[in-house]
Formats: C-alpha cells, sequence, structure tokens
C-alpha cells in the first residue's frame, strides 16, 4: 500500500567519523560504524527523500540505533514529544540502507505538532547496539533548490520520460541523452551541464544535456548538472566509456503473460566488428534501474531466455560484458493472456444443460500450449470438468468460469436460466473491431433443452442503429465508437430471447494502480497510457479529473483532501472519449485497515470492516494495514471459538472446534494508538469458504 511521504529538500555533507568515549576522552573502539550518502546530488527535491548507508564493522553484529534528529548548531532534538516519547524518522530501505524523510509541512502525530524545520544543519546519528558508545553521523544541510540528474528512456508504450541516473558506462563512439530535473521553492530554475576532463573525446552540450563520445574516447568521466545563476546547487553523474558495446536482438520484444522469448547479444569493438569469445550476464532491472530479484518482473536465464510474469507491462533487460564494463538494455513488452468461453452466454430452463468450451489465447490471439481449464459454477448450478453445465431448479443467473492455470487468467459467462422456451446465441469471442463484422446463430430451445419447432429468430442491436447493426443471416457491423453493445435475438414464437454483449475496440486508455490509500494532505503521481492497434503513434495525453471536490492537476498530481472518504480518479483520452478510474481511499491517520490475505495487494479492498463466509474445519488468512507515515504494527484477537495464530501483522484463523451459523470476530488494534482498530466478521456456514491456509509474507 503506497502512502505519500513527507519531505523536504536536503543536500548533505559527511561529517567525520571520531568517537567520544565515557568520561569525554576520545578513542577509537574495535566496533566501527561510518554513515554515507547514496547517490551523488547535492539535494533533493522538495517532497524528496535524504537517503544513506550505514557500515558497522568490528562486530558480527551490524544492526543499528538512530539517536534523535537534531539541530547542529543548538543540537535541539527535532522530535521531542511530552512523555519522553520520540519519533525516529528514519525508515531501513534494504539491507545497511535507510531513508530520512524531512516533514515539508507541519507534521502531526496523535496530538503533539512539530512546527516546519527552518533552513540549516541538522544531524542524523546512529550508534551500534553492540557497543553504543560507538556511533557516527552525516551532517544534513536543508535548502530551497535541487537538481537531479536523470537519463531519457527512449520512449516506447510505457515511457515515463526518464529514469533515475545511475553511474553508467558509455560505449565509445555512442551518445547519451541527459536531462536535469530543476526545483527551486517558491520559483523555476535552469540548468547548465559540463563534464570533467575536458580534451579526452568525452564532451557534453551545455544545454541539452547530450553526451557526445569519439570512437578513441575511454576511461571515466564526470558530468556535472548546475543552476544557472546558483552553481553551489549541483548534481554529479560518473560515465564510464568503455571499448565496446553491447548490441540485444531482438530490438522490440514481446511476449505474452508466464510465455518467453529468446535474446540473443553480440559484443562489438567501436568499429562495430564483432568481439568473439566475450559472453554477457542478464538482469531484469527495477524502475530504478537495478537488478530484481524478486521476479515480479519476470525472470532471465544465463542464455538470455527471458519468462515472463504473471502480469502485463513493460519490462527492462539487462545484458552486461563482464571483460569490458559495457552493456545494454532493451524493453520487453508483456502482452496479457486470456481465457475465451463460447457459447457467450446462454439461456436454459431449469435443471437444462450447456455444453461450454473454452481457450486459452495468448496476446496474439494464438492458442497456447497448455489448454487446460478448471470449470465452475460458483452462483449455483452444476459443471463437469468437459464444460457440461446443469441449471438449478431456480430461475435466475448463473455464472460459469474456466480457469487456466497456465496464465492465471479467468473466463467468465453468463446463463439464464427461465422455465420458457429459451434461445441461445452462438458466436466466437466477444471483440470485434470498429467497423468489423461477426457473426451469431440463434437456437430456439423447449423446455426440455430439445429444438422447439418454430426456429424464427429476428436479430436486434440493443439502443438502436448507432450501437451498430445486424442483417436478418445475424452479420453484425460494429460501429465507429469503441464501447460494449449488446446484440439481442427474439423467437416471436414464444417470446423467449437472448442477448449477446460485443465489445468495440481500438483505443484503450489504462491507470495501471488498482487503487491507493492516502492521509489528508498526502499526494499522489498518477500516471495513464494510451495504446491504439489501428495508431500505434497514438498520442498519449489525456485529461485528468477527480470526484467529491478532490484537487488533480494536469500531469496527474493528485492531493488528497481534508475529508475521508472514497475519490474517484479519471483519466480521458484527448483523442477519443476513452477513459480508465481509480478509487483513492482517503483515511485519518493511524487508520486501521483488513483484507482478505487473497486481495493484500488490491488497495481497493483493504477495509475497516469484513464479512466473510467460511465452513468448520478450514483455514483462512487476513491482513491488517496501519495508514500513518510512521508506519505501525496490530495485535490481533479473537471473540469466539476457533483459533488464531498471527505473523507480523498476517493471522491465520483456523475454524476448527466451531458449528454451522456461529460468528467469530478477530480485531486487528494498532500497537501505536489502540483506540484505533479493524474487525474481520467470520460467519461460519457449511460449504462455504476457502481452505488456504498459507501465511505468505506480509505486502508492505
Amino acid at each position: 500500500m503506497l502512502f505519500g511521504l513527507l519531505t523536504w529538500v536536503v543536500c548533505f555533507v559527511i561529517c567525520g567519523c571520531g568517537f567520544s568515549g565515557k568520561g569525554g576522552s576520545l578513542f577509537r573502539p574495535d566496533v566501527i560504524v561510518a554513515l554515507s550518502p547514496v547517490g551523488a546530488a547535492s539535494g533533493v527535491t522538495p517532497g524528496g527523500e535524504f537517503r544513506f548507508s550505514v557500515a558497522v564493522s568490528g562486530t558480527p553484529n551490524r544492526s543499528v540505533t538512530f539517536d534523535q534528529i537534531e539541530d547542529a548548531a543548538t543540537g535541539r532534538k527535532l522530535f521531542a514529544m511530552p512523555g519522553d516519547v520520540e519519533q525516529k524518522p528514519v525508515l531501513d530501505v534494504g539491507t545497511g540502507e535507510y531513508v530520512w524523510t524531512v516533514p515539508s509541512a507541519d507534521v502531526r502525530l496523535n496530538t503533539d505538532s512539530f512546527p516546519v524545520i527552518p533552513a540549516g544543519s541538522y544531524r542524523i546519528r546512529a550508534r551500534s547496539n553492540a557497543e553504543p558508545s560507538s556511533s557516527s553521523s552525516i551532517l544534513v544541510v536543508v535548502s530551497d533548490a535541487t537538481i537531479e540528474i536523470r537519463i531519457d528512456d527512449g520512449g516506447g508504450p510505457d515511457s515515463q520520460g526518464s529514469i533515475p541516473a545511475n553511474p553508467t558506462n558509455l560505449s565509445a563512439g555512442d551518445t547519451l541523452d541527459l536531462k536535469a530535473i530543476v526545483t527551486v521553492v517558491g520559483g523555476g530554475g535552469t540548468a547548465e551541464f559540463s563534464v570533467e576532463p575536458t580534451g579526452q573525446g568525452v564532451s557534453i552540450d551545455s544545454g541539452t544535456g547530450i553526451v557526445t563520445t569519439t570512437t578513441t574516447a575511454s576511461g571515466t568521466f564526470l558530468v556535472k548538472a548546475s543552476i544557472v545563476g546558483n552553481p553551489n546547487i549541483f548534481a554529479l553523474l560518473t560515465v564510464t566509456v568503455v571499448p565496446a558495446k553491447v548490441v540485444i536482438t531482438p530490438a522490440n520484444p514481446t511476449a505474452s503473460v508466464l510465455g518467453t522469448v529468446q535474446l540473443t547479444a553480440k559484443v562489438l569493438d567501436r568499429f562495430n566488428n564483432e568481439i568473439h569469445g566475450n559472453q554477457v550476464t542478464w538482469d531484469v532491472l527495477d524502475g530504478a534501474g537495478n537488478p530484481d530479484l524478486s521476479g515480479t518482473r519476470g525472470t532471465i536465464n544465463a542464455s538470455g531466455l527471458y519468462t515472463a510474469p504473471n502480469t502485463g507491462g513493460l519490462f527492462r533487460v539487462r545484458a552486461t560484458n563482464p571483460q569490458t564494463g559495457a552493456f545494454s538494455t532493451v524493453d520487453i513488452l508483456v502482452k496479457d493472456a486470456r481465457v475465451v468461453i463460447t457459447p457467450n452466454g446462454a439461456s436454459l430452463t431449469v435443471n437444462g444443460t450447456q455444453d461450454f468450451n473454452a481457450q486459452v489465447l495468448d496476446a496474439n490471439d494464438a492458442l497456447i500450449s497448455d489448454q487446460t481449464v478448471t470449470w465452475a459454477a460458483p452462483d449455483g448450478g452444476t459443471v463437469d470438468s468437459d464444460g457440461l453445465f446443469t441449471a438449478p431448479g431456480t430461475p435466475g443467473q448463473y455464472r460459469v468460469t474456466a480457469t487456466s492455470a497456465a496464465v492465471g487468467r479467468t473466463g467468465t459467462v453468463t446463463v439464464l436460466v427461465t422455465g420458457d422456451a429459451v434461445v441461445v446465441i452462438s458466436t466466437g469471442t466477444p471483440d470485434v473491431r470498429i467497423g468489423g463484422t461477426k457473426t451469431f446463430t440463434a437456437q430456439v430451445r423447449d423446455g426440455l433443452g430439445n429444438p422447439a419447432p418454430d426456429q424464427t429468430i429476428n436479430w436486434s442491436v440493443v439502443g438502436g442503429a448507432g450501437n451498430g447493426s445486424i442483417n436478418a443471416s445475424g452479420v453484425y457491423t460494429a460501429p465507429n465508437t469503441p464501447g460494449q453493445y449488446q446484440v439481442r435475438a427474439d423467437n416471436p414464437a414464444t417470446g423467449a430471447f437472448a442477448t449477446f454483449t460485443v465489445v468495440v475496440t481500438d483505443v484503450i486508455v489504462d491507470i495501471p494502480e488498482l487503487g491507493v490509500t492516502l492521509l489528508p494532505g498526502q499526494t499522489y503521481d498518477f500516471d495513464a497510457s494510451v495504446t491504439s492497434q489501428s495508431d500505434p503513434g497514438i498520442s498519449q495525453n489525456v485529461t485528468w479529473s477527480a470526484s467529491g471536490g478532490a484537487s488533480i492537476d494536469a500531469n496527474g498530481l493528485f492531493t488528497a483532501p481534508s475529508a475521508p472518504g472514497v475519490y474517484v480518479v479519471t483519466a480521458t483520452s484527448t483523442v477519443v472519449p476513452r477513459s480508465d478510474t481509480v478509487e483513492v481511499t482517503v483515511v485519518a491517520e493511524g487508520t486501521v485497515l483488513v483484507a482478505d490475505e487473497m486481495d493484500a495487494g488490491d488497495p481497493t479492498r483493504h477495509v475497516a470492516g469484513l464479512v466473510v463466509q467460511m465452513p468448520p474445519n478450514a483455514i483462512r488468512s487476513f491482513q491488517a494495514f496501519v495508514a500513518s507515515t510512521i508506519g505501525g504494527s496490530v495485535i490481533w484477537t479473537k471473540a469466539g471459538n476457533g483459533s488464531i495464530t498471527q505473523v507480523g501483522d498476517v493471522v491465520r484463523f483456523n475454524s476448527t472446534g466451531t458449528a454451522n451459523n456461529q460468528t467469530v470476530t478477530l480485531t486487528a488494534r494498532s500497537v501505536n494508538d489502540p483506540t484505533k482498530f479493524a474487525t474481520v466478521t467470520i460467519q461460519i456456514r457449511t460449504g462455504n469458504g476457502n481452505a488456504d491456509g498459507t501465511i505468505r509474507r506480509p505486502i508492505r
């Protein structure tokens, strides 16, 4: 779950690592703590973060404890609170790496308020837990301006414009397009670039930031971007020019979810001749350009075979030549897969049957090798392993689903169960291109499922000619406007009818987030992509809007209002009237939310009160979340029969010992503020529930 961060502009100076022992004498203990900044910028933007690393030597215990952050000039503690309660806003973001989020507005914690820290020098100190007398610190200087160097990402369907500029390699004879992001509180600013040393084959355009190298250049160079009129505010980037480059093929690879694509790489010298015998190593990169070991962006083996993840998107892969340090990256477009059930819906009499078929298609609508699906009828009726659905004895609407474990996707159709004659429409997939055609057939069946004597079918389009047209033979012609439209087949002799939903689509607007949870006043930067099969170069421009009086600017920056609630953010293409929406939940500081553990990754399913059903002798897991700028944990308790096991903020409930129609209440209560809690109400019902009892690693 994403929470906005309260931040300031900082630039850093590393303090000396002297140590003070008892009685004021100076000594150098065996245990040594060293703090170093992460990155080479002289400041970060308002709303940014100050990152640093901590190294501990002389003991196997590498853990540290942070003192309260203090004013370097006066020694005043920044976050001293009544009752000696301390806020130490330093968050561990990885092994040995930490981030300090500096408030850019008044910080409110419980009933105590802390004002904005003025410009000046402040100190972060870390102490060894193994030897508390051993410590080190970093001096942080608060400023009102910042600059950051970023690298142009080369565009593409999911382009964000640029990526963070970590120390990078550049092949001799190539160019590098850099950008400088300048932020000055209360105004704007421009940047100018320079490079050192000069005259050795590497140059940079001071205005555009384009680095150019000659074919004979080699060595390490330092690029500097400084604010015009304020040269003391700058950012640095180390560029190493290597006498080789790596070329990856194919240049624009694609794959389906959970599919594979084979990549190859060649190492070329500065004259574009292949250097035989030089090998490459492969990495999948995260959004910051670092190796991603989670597998959520896919995996790649030593031979360059990339296996896509279970979600679509644009994912970056890097090939590195260890002998020269040269590397190259390529973006792989992973397209989604789907399960298509035919026919797409049916009408049956009570206890009637319908035989369904399912196909598992890749992103190019080709059949994948594994066509195995699992059938289910979640609302009633039965369906066998071959897709034969038997309607229940009660009229109504019932879903039939087919799930592919190979691609992790489910197809769904709806069956209308009546007591009279029915019309069954048959066709393939529901998709049809703008202006395209699709042929439908229909059959009238009696109450026993046999063909009725009168097979007359009158075809129509629900809503009139603006939604397309269909002739007497069942040939539907799609309109020029994307959308969902319904075709209807009527049998005048019996009055029976059936409808089929057609999806006419060409342009898709996509906001990648499932949902976002924020505290009042926090911000979140949304992005949206626009894709079109007929126009690959379609404009990516969208207009942003938000419901309920919430604020969102033209670039998608949403500011949470003061009133808690659910707000809808909408991105609409400026080219065609297509849009996508995402819900933003605004909660008060310290609010506790819960979700079924299977839904922990979907913020739209995080609620203050969850009601579920499960049978006796089953296991189900739930996760709690504390909405707070300083984090927090919960304690789970139970009222009723059964038992619970807590791991972190996840609880596993075992309903053994319960009986049908009993109710059990689980409560997740905040450790920081016990007045804040959320509940899970479990209704014990025979024959319902999820028996998945695995406690997974909590999702943050």
